[in-house]
C-alpha cells in the first residue's frame, strides 16, 4: 500500500452487493472506482484527544474521521486516510478477513469485531495491532457507523517471540546439559567398572601365579636337602602338577591375548565330533576320578560330520568338561551329550555342581568373570575358560548358552554348531 501525499489516490467503487435477507449493502471488496461518501462525521473531543488510535468508519468501510493518536501512530495525514477504505491499509494477508468481518458489521450480523492484524505505516513499516471495531446503531436500532480502535502490539509480539526463542534455547541447552551429564556419568561408571575389573584381575592373577610358584619353590628346597625317597617322589609329583597348572594359566592368558588381537586362525576341515568328544572324555576322566565325580557320555553313532578346527573344538569340549568337574563336589555327576538335527549339532554338558547365581549368569562368558573373586576362594582359575569357549564357538558360526537354577542346583552349557548344507 502506498503512503504519502505524492502517492496516487486509492480508487474506490460505488457498487453495492445484494443480500436476499438484508437487502443492498455497500461492497467492501473493490477499490478500482472513485467513491464519494455523503456521510459527515467528526469524532467528539473526548475521542479526538484519546491516547488510543481511533477511526470512525461508515458502513461501506470508508474512513470518516481519525484522532490525533492514529495519525501519530500510522504516519499518515488526515487527508491520506479520510474517504478511503480502512481495510485497504491493512496487510494483504489480513485484508480479506478484515473485509469479511466489516461486511458482517454492515449487515448488522454482529456488533463487534476484534482480531490481531498487520498494517503498513506511512513510512513503509509493517506493524501489528490489536484491532477492535464496534458497530454504532442509531435510535431506530439500525447500523449507522463503526468505531475502530487500534493498539500497537508489535513490540509485545516481538518480545513474546524473543522470549519463546530464549525459552527454546534454554530448553535445548538444558537438554544438552542433561545429555552431557548422562554421558559423563556413564563414562565415569565405565571407567570405574574397568578399573575395578583391572584391579580384580591383577589381584587374581598375582594370586594364581604365586600359589603354584610357592609350592614349586618349597618342594625344590626339600629336594636339595633330602635323598630320593618316597617324599622326594611326592615332591616331584607336586612340582609337576603345579607347574602344569601354571602352564594352563599362562596358556589361557596367551589365548585371550590372541582373541583380543584377532590373531586366532582356524584350520577348517571335515571333522568327526564323536572322536573329539571321546578324546575329551578320556582326557578329563582322571580329574573326575580323583574327585569321585561320575562322568557319563551319550554319543550317537549317526552323528553327522561338521566342518571346523578339530583342535579348537577339542579345546571347547575340554574347557566345558573341566569347568564342570571343577565345580562339582564328590559324588556328583557330569554328563556329555551330543544331539543333532538337520541344521546343527548340539553339545550339552550338564553337571550337578555348585550352579551359577542369577547375578553372575548373564556375564558368565565375559572375561575374568567369577562367582568368587576373593583370594581365599576354593577354586583356582582366572575366569577365562568360558570366555575362550564363547569366542571359539562364534568363530565356528555357532552359539553357546548357559543355564542354571541357581547356586547349588547345577548348570547346563549348550553349544550349537551348524552342519554343512
Amino acid at each position: 500500500m502506498s503512503a504519502g501525499r505524492d502517492s496516487p489516490p486509492h480508487q474506490f467503487t460505488n457498487s453495492r452487493i445484494a443480500d436476499p435477507q438484508v437487502g443492498d449493502l455497500p461492497s467492501w471488496a473493490t477499490l478500482d472506482e472513485p467513491r464519494v461518501t455523503s456521510t459527515v462525521f467528526v469524532l467528539p473531543p473526548l475521542l479526538q484527544s484519546a491516547p488510543v488510535p481511533i477511526a470512525a468508519l461508515d458502513l461501506s468501510g470508508q474512513v470518516l474521521d481519525v484522532n490525533r493518536a492514529l495519525l501519530v501512530a500510522s504516519g499518515y495525514s488526515a487527508e491520506d486516510l479520510k474517504g478511503r477504505l480502512f481495510a485497504a491499509f491493512l496487510d494483504p494477508g489480513d485484508e480479506r478477513a478484515a473485509r469479511a468481518a466489516f461486511g458482517e458489521l454492515a449487515h448488522g450480523l454482529r456488533d463487534h469485531y476484534r482480531a490481531e492484524r498487520r498494517y503498513r505505516t506511512g513510512s513503509g513499516d509493517v506493524r501489528e495491532v490489536d484491532l477492535s471495531v464496534a458497530l454504532v446503531r442509531g435510535p431506530s436500532g439500525d447500523p449507522e457507523l463503526c468505531l475502530a480502535a487500534l493498539q500497537d502490539v508489535t513490540e509485545h509480539r516481538r518480545a513474546l517471540a524473543e522470549a519463546a526463542q530464549r525459552a527454546a534455547q534454554l530448553e535445548a541447552a538444558e537438554a544438552e546439559r542433561e545429555r552431557l551429564l548422562q554421558q559423563t556419568q556413564r563414562a565415569h561408571r565405565e571407567v570405574e567398572a574397568s578399573s575395578r575389573l583391572k584391579d580384580e584381575f591383577l589381584a587374581t592373577l598375582s594370586h594364581e601365579l604365586r600359589t603354584p610358584l610357592n609350592a614349586i619353590l618349597g618342594w625344590a628346597r626339600i629336594l636339595r636337602g633330602r635323598p630320593f625317597d618316597v617324599s622326594t617322589l611326592h615332591a616331584l609329583d607336586v612340582i609337576e602338577r603345579n607347574a602344569a597348572a601354571q602352564a594352563r594359566l599362562i596358556d589361557d592368558l596367551l589365548e585371550v591375548s590372541r582373541i583380543i588381537t584377532g590373531k586366532i586362525r582356524l584350520q577348517i576341515e571335515a571333522i568327526d565330533l564323536r572322536a573329539i568328544a571321546a578324546g575329551s572324555i578320556e582326557t578329563i576322566k582322571p580329574a573326575a576320578d580323583s574327585k569321585s565325580v561320575s562322568l557319563q557320555a551319550e554319543i550317537p553313532p549317526d552323528l553327522p560330520r561338521i566342518t571346523g578346527d578339530s583342535q579348537r573344538l577339542q579345546q571347547v569340549l575340554w574347557n566345558l568338561l573341566s569347568n564342570a568337574v571343577k565345580f562339582t563336589d564328590a559324588g556328583g555327576k557330569v554328563s556329555l551329550e551330543l544331539l543333532h538335527d538337520q541344521r546343527a549339532v548340539q553339545i550339552v554338558v550338564t553337571d550337578t555342581g555348585q550352579g551359577i547365581s542369577p547375578q553372575i549368569l548373564p556375564y558368565v562368558f565375559d572375561r575374568f568373570t567369577q562367582g568368587d573373586s576373593s583370594t581365599t576362594r576354593a577354586h583356582t582359575g582366572l575366569g577365562l575358560g568360558l570366555a575362550i569357549v564363547r569366542h571359539l564357538v562364534e568363530l565356528h558360526g555357532g552359539v553357546v548358552s548357559a543355564e542354571s537354577g541357581g547356586e547349588g542346583k547345577g548348570s547346563t552349557f549348550r553349544v550349537w554348531l551348524p552342519t554343512p548344507p
